[in-house]
C-alpha cells in the first residue's frame, strides 16, 4: 500500500517501505503535509482539495480478521463473534482458547480448542459412549494382533506388549518389532542375516554352526576321514595344517600327504645302483659288487671282506667288482674267485724219516693226490706234505674228501680206480662220488682194509656139500658126494633117484630113498637074494 494509506489510516501503520521509515506523529506537521490532515483516519484528495474519510475496512488488507469490519467517520471498529477476542495491536480477532480456562470437559477426555469455541474428545485409550461418557478401550479385543507376535496386555487408557525372544516392545510398548541380532555381531567367525523374530550364521569356511547359533571352529582333524593322510593332522582355527612324515610333502590342495619320489628329485641317490621308488621312501637297488650304505650303493671291497677269495692268488679291488692274478701254475676259475692249481707231480704214499716215499705210478696235481679217498702223504718235488682232514688247510686245497675243487668252481670227483690201477687186489675198483669201493668175485671176500679181495673158505661156512666132502680151492670149493648122490646146481650134494635113472633096477615096483632105493613085490611074492627080484 500507499505511505499515505499506511501512515494516515486510524490506527494502522508506525513505519513503512524497507528499509523502514517512521510514520509522521497524527498532529504534526509531517502528518499534515502527508495526510493533508493532522487527524488519523483522513487524507486530502489532490484533486478536489477537500478531506476525505479513509475506509480503512476496504483498504487496508486483513484488518479484523476473524470478524466484521464497521468503517467509521474517520476511524472504523471491529465486532468480533463469540469466541473471539480483538487485539488492537493487531486488529485482527483472535481465537479465545477456552481450554485454558481450567478443567472444562469430563474425566478422561482433553480439551481441544477450536476457532471461536473448543471441543473434548476422548483421551487416547479411552472410547466415548452414547452417555457422554470417556471410557478405557480394550485395545486387545478391538486390534487382536496389535503386539503380534507378542502378547497384548490391556492397561488402564493404554496397553502394553509383551514381545517373545528376537522382538522388542517399542518405547510406548505399543507394538513389537523384531530385533536385529546382527547388531551385535552374535555370529564371531560367519555373516549374520538378519531374520523376523531371530537370525541365521553363515558360517566362514572352517567353522561350523553351533547349538548356540554361532559359528565355532570345525575341528577338520576328527571330523574328516582320510586327512593329512600320510602326516598328522593339527587342527587350526577355521581351518588345519598337515605336518608330513618323512619320505612324503604336501599335496597342492593341502589336504593329504603325497609321496616324495626321491628318485626323481635325487637322480644319482643310490650311485651306480637303480633307485626303486617306494611308498613314503626309496630303496635302492645295487648291482654284483655293491652293497647298500647310507641308502646308496658302496663299492664291496672283496678282498677285504673276503678272506678265502683269491686262494693261492694275489687279489686286487676293482669298482664292483675284483681281479685274482694268478702265479705261474695255477689257473684261474671261470667264476674269477679262485686260483686252481694245475701243476702235476709225484703224488707220494709213504712219508717216512721225513722223507717221502714210494711215488704212485702216475703223476697227478695237487688235489688229485691229497684230496683221494686215497690219499697220498706227500705231492710235488720238493715235497708237500698232504694236509690232514681236519686241518684248515685240507679245506683251502679240497671241496671235500674225494672232491678237489674244478675250473668252475664246482667239486670235481676224483676217480681213485684210474689214478690207483690196482688199488682193488683180486678185485674190481667202482668209483663213487667222493670215494671208491672195491668189488670182489665169486668166492672172494673183502678184508678189513677194504681194497684187498682174500679167498672165502666156503667149506667153514656151515656145510655147503650136504651129503658130501666138502675141499676149499681158491676162489671156490669142491664137494666129493656120498654113494647115492651127485653134485647139484648149487654144488651141494643132492639124492640120485636110480628109480628114474633105470626103470628096469627092480623087477615090480622101484621106491627111491635118499641115498638109495628099494624095490618091492606083489602081494604072494618077496624079494631074492639080489635085493631086486622077486619070486
Amino acid at each position: 500500500m500507499t505511505k499515505k494509506m499506511c501512515c494516515c489510516s486510524y490506527n494502522i501503520g508506525r513505519a513503512w517501505n524497507r528499509p523502514c521509515e517512521q510514520c509522521p506523529v497524527p498532529s504534526t506537521n509531517e502528518f499534515a503535509i502527508l495526510c493533508g490532515s493532522e487527524r488519523p483516519g483522513y487524507y486530502i484528495d489532490i484533486y478536489t482539495g477537500q478531506v476525505i474519510d479513509i475506509d480503512e475496512c476496504r483498504e487496508i488488507p486483513g484488518v479484523c480478521e476473524n470478524g466484521v469490519c464497521i468503517n467509521m467517520i474517520g476511524s472504523f471498529r471491529c465486532e468480533c463473534p463469540m469466541g473471539f477476542l480483538y487485539n488492537d495491536k493487531l486488529l485482527i480477532c483472535e481465537d479465545i482458547d477456552e481450554c485454558q480456562n481450567g478443567p472444562v470437559c469430563q474425566q478422561n477426555a482433553g480439551c481441544l480448542n477450536m476457532p471461536g469455541s473448543y471441543r473434548c474428545e476422548c483421551k487416547p485409550g479411552y472410547r466415548f459412549t452414547p452417555t457422554g461418557q470417556c471410557l478405557d478401550r480394550n485395545e486387545c479385543v478391538e486390534n487382536p494382533g496389535v503386539c503380534s507376535p507378542g502378547q497384548c496386555i490391556d492397561t488402564l487408557g493404554s496397553y502394553r506388549c509383551i514381545c517373545p525372544n528376537g522382538f522388542k516392545a517399542t518405547s510406548d510398548l505399543a507394538m513389537c518389532i523384531d530385533v536385529d541380532e546382527c547388531e551385535r555381531q552374535p555370529c564371531g567367525n560367519g555373516t549374520c542375516k538378519n531374520t523376523v523374530g531371530s537370525y541365521n550364521c553363515l558360517c566362514y569356511p572352517g567353522f561350523q554352526l553351533s547349538h548356540n547359533n554361532d559359528c565355532i571352529d570345525t575341528d577338520e582333524c576328527s571330523s574328516q576321514r582320510g586327512l593329512c593322510r600320510n602326516g598328522n593332522c593339527i587342527n587350526t582355527l577355521g581351518s588345519f595344517v598337515c605336518v608330513c612324515r618323512d619320505g612324503y610333502k604336501l599335496s597342492a590342495d593341502g589336504r593329504i600327504c603325497v609321496d616324495i619320489n626321491e628318485c626323481a628329485v635325487n637322480p644319482g641317490t643310490c650311485g651306480p645302483g637303480t633307485c626303486q621308488n617306494l611308498d613314503g621312501s626309496y630303496r635302492c637297488i645295487c648291482p654284483l659288487g655293491y652293497y647298500i650304505q647310507d641308502e646308496t650303493c658302496e663299492d664291496i671291497d672283496e678282498c677285504s671282506q673276503t678272506p678265502d677269495i683269491c686262494l693261492f692268488g694275489t687279489c686286487s679291488n676293482t669298482e664292483g667288482s675284483f681281479t685274482c692274478v694268478c702265479p705261474s701254475g695255477f689257473q684261474l676259475s671261470s667264476s674269477g674267485r679262485r686260483c686252481v692249481d694245475v701243476r702235476v707231480n709225484y703224488c707220494y704214499t709213504k712219508f717216512e724219516s721225513s722223507r717221502c716215499l714210494a711215488p704212485k705210478p702216475l703223476n697227478t696235481t695237487k688235489g688229485d693226490c691229497c684230496c683221494s679217498a686215497m690219499p697220498g702223504q706227500g705231492w710235488g718235488d720238493p715235497c708237500e706234505i698232504c694236509p690232514g682232514k681236519n686241518e684248515e688247510a685240507f679245506t683251502s686245497l679240497c671241496h671235500a674228501v674225494g672232491q678237489v675243487f674244478g675250473p668252475d668252481d664246482q667239486p670235481i670227483d676224483i676217480d681213485e680206480c684210474t689214478a690207483n690201477p690196482n688199488i682193488c687186489n683180486n678185485g674190481q675198483c667202482i668209483n663213487t662220488d667222493g670215494s671208491f669201493r672195491c668189488e670182489c668175485p665169486f668166492g672172494f671176500r673183502l678184508d678189513t682194509s677194504g681194497i684187498n679181495c682174500e679167498d672165502t673158505n666156503e667149506c667153514d661156512l656151515g656145510n655147503p656139500c650136504g651129503n658130501g666132502t666138502c675141499t676149499n680151492v681158491i676162489g671156490a670149493f669142491e664137494c666129493a658126494c656120498d654113494e647115492g648122490f651127485e653134485p647139484g646146481p648149487m654144488m651141494s650134494c643132492e639124492d640120485v633117484n636110480e628109480c628114474s635113472q633105470n626103470p628096469l633096477l627092480c623087477a615090480f615096483r622101484c621106491v627111491n630113498v635118499i641115498g638109495s632105493y628099494e624095490c618091492k613085490c606083489p602081494t604072494g611074492y618077496v624079494l631074492r637074494e639080489d635085493k631086486r627080484m622077486c619070486k
